[in-house]
């Protein structure tokens, strides 16, 4: 390095770099938080807020400190943390399995907490049909008991906290109940059992009193088993006939007539058809069903281009008809309330699952064998294991 030039006697200084750097100060913004909680995944989580603290792994409990931690965390301007919920070894899920609708109903679905712990214990649902195809869809929704001491005197007067509309049983469908409820749901998860196997021939139920007779109205459109419409154009014994069951008659041998469209359909669909008027409580309405008794059976009616009879037969979704496909069975029962993991073992339920926090002891090896959960996780400068602060717990953090 270059000496400065002397002009004059006395004391020069002159800066020499050593090649130490100063410490930089290390980022707190983000944390990482490993402890009990009354719910929550078995994996790290980021969260952003109290709010969502709650609504993944729920509120204060009296045996761990998490809770607490993670409040004070945000309530002092923390932005983000990641939580990691550590459970006892005999912790146990809540469940309840729901018998299917075939006539001779057998256990179908098992719905479970999304997790481990008694709060599963405290999930309602109420199954009902969906709301745009109920004849083969259903819906779910989730109400949960806050308080286990405060028990309503109506369980529906509790708002759901998760509602699915539309659910299917077809493990094919895009609306498929297990991964509808894997994918969205932060409370349930739903599993189709192997013994549910049931299959009816696709049908489609008119709406009740048929407007008789058709007259001039006499075509519509039937679609069998997803083989295309084809259009019925009804013989004038049929539109000027005043008796449901003759008229029954004549759509079934104009049905059964048709010939397949697609290689694939079976010729049974056709030739099996039937149409029959059946009565219920005094109303009489019509009941036409595919010759076919499989998980693509179907009954699907349109009205017609002209001359259209599905408005005076009560036939097609407009008009009051509801169609149920071969699957349709295999749907859960419906119920007002289902009490997951400790609802009565009486019909639609056929068995159920306690859901515990468990009672083994917890160790600070514990916590620490959760820790490498966290190894993927790279944005976190601090770990924090609340109301554990032995020193054998330091140096586990600290190996």
């Amino acid at each position: 390095m270059t000496m400065p030039t002397l002009t004059y006697p006395g004391v020069y200084v002159q800066e020499i770099s050593g090649g130490v750097r100063p410490i930089s100060i290390a980022s707190t913004s983000t944390a990482a938080f490993v402890g009990l909680a009354e719910m929550g995944p078995d994996q790290p989580l980021r969260v952003t807020n109290w709010t969502e603290f709650q609504r993944y792994y729920g509120s204060f409990i009296t045996d761990g400190y998490l809770a607490h931690s993670v409040f004070q965390y945000f309530n002092n301007g923390g932005r983000q943390c990641y939580i990691v919920r550590v459970t006892r070894a005999d912790a146990g899920t809540a469940s309840v399995t729901v018998q299917n609708r075939a006539a001779v109903p057998v256990a179908g679905l098992t719905f479970s907490a999304k997790n481990k712990g008694a709060w599963g214990n405290f999930l309602y649902l109420q199954i009902e049909d969906g709301s745009h195809n109920p004849g083969n869809e259903f819906k779910i929704s989730v109400r949960r008991q806050m308080d286990a001491a405060v028990v309503p005197a109506n369980f529906q007067d509790l708002t759901p906290l998760e509602v699915f509309d539309d659910l299917s049983i077809d493990a094919t469908a895009p609306n498929f109940v297990v991964n509808i409820l894997q994918q969205g749901s932060t409370l349930i998860d739903a599993q189709v059992l192997a013994g549910n196997v049931a299959l009816q021939r696709g049908n489609h139920r008119g709406g009740f009193s048929p407007t008789l007779p058709l007259g001039a109205n006499n075509s519509f459109q039937i679609n069998l088993d997803n083989d295309g419409f084809q259009l019925i154009a009804l013989p004038a014994a049929a539109t000027a006939s005043t008796v449901l069951a003759d008229v029954a008659t004549e759509i079934q041998t104009a049905v059964s007539a048709l010939v397949a469209k697609k290689a694939s359909t079976p010729a049974a669909t056709f030739t099996g058809f039937t149409c029959t008027a059946e009565t219920i409580a005094g109303q009489s309405r019509l009941l036409l069903e595919s010759g076919t008794s499989s998980a693509t059976s179907s009954v699907r009616i349109q009205a017609a281009s002209t001359s259209d009879a599905t408005s005076l037969l009560k036939l097609g979704a407009g008009n009051g008809g509801v169609s149920q496909d071969g699957l349709s069975l295999r749907r859960p029962a419906a119920a007002d309330v289902i009490q997951v993991g400790d609802n009565a073992v009486a019909a639609p339920v056929t068995a159920t699952a306690l859901g515990s926090d468990g009672t083994a002891a917890i160790s600070e090896i514990t916590f620490s064998n959760a820790f490498p959960l966290l190894d993927n996780v790279t944005d976190f400068s601090l770990l924090a294991v609340p109301g554990e602060g032995t020193p054998a717990m330091a140096d586990l953090g600290m190996g």
